[in-house]
């Protein structure tokens, strides 16, 4: 029983371990900084004519845990960041 347990274990870290080199190839890494601007998702859309994002926002704290803190009117929220993407201003 105990040799089963374990031989399972190893192939579940062994899984684990090719799902994350998976993941790590396809993910888009964003790099932002204080002071920057982010569009936020939206959640809640009303209908499917409605944006998918809303702002842009400017970016106030950076934490460690992968998210951050945006300036939204008069109040800070605290999103993760994979609910937003960077705002590039365009001259017309």
């Amino acid at each position: 029983m105990q040799e089963t347990h374990k031989i399972a274990r190893e192939n579940l870290i062994k899984k684990k371990n090719s799902n994350k080199q998976y993941y790590d190839q396809n993910a888009n890494i964003l790099e932002l900084h204080v002071g920057d601007k982010v569009l936020l998702k939206e959640q809640n859309k009303k209908n499917a004519l409605c944006s998918n994002w809303s702002g842009p926002y400017e970016v106030i704290m950076i934490h460690d845990n992968e998210n951050i803190t945006i300036k939204k009117g008069r109040k800070d929220y605290r999103i993760h960041i994979n609910n937003t993407k960077k705002y590039f201003e365009t001259d017309l």
